[in-house]
């Protein structure tokens, strides 16, 4: 396992991946019916770009304004995290995550009022 990953034993004939302890950098001896699913351990960079969300209105006769945005963010997963990340998002963690970024950005861009 590399320094900037952790990783979880799975087994190559079943497939099965024991989610209880995770392994951080180093050498492992595990066996040949064994393997590491790895999981990034530094940060993750997102990129949003042209992310269209609408404003409130300033009024009642107003229905507000589609904008545009762009935003950055990072995220990191905790080690004690990795067993349950893979339980219930597998590797489609990062999908899941950028998908709720971009609903709260546009659950709060409706605040945003233009006079």
């Amino acid at each position: 396992v590399e320094y900037y990953e952790y990783g979880l034993v799975q087994r190559k004939t079943t497939g099965a991946v024991d989610t209880s302890k995770v392994y951080s950098r180093g050498r492992y001896a595990l066996g040949p019916d064994y393997k590491f699913l790895k999981y990034q351990s530094d940060s993750h960079f997102e990129k949003l770009q042209e992310l269209s969300v609408f404003s409130a209105g300033g009024s009642n006769e107003s229905v507000g304004l589609e904008f545009k945005i762009d935003a950055d963010f990072t995220f990191l997963l905790k080690r004690d995290s990795i067993g349950l990340v893979h339980q219930e998002l597998a590797s489609s963690y990062e999908d899941v995550i950028v998908s709720r970024s971009k609903d709260a950005i546009k659950n709060e861009a409706i605040f945003v009022t233009f006079s």
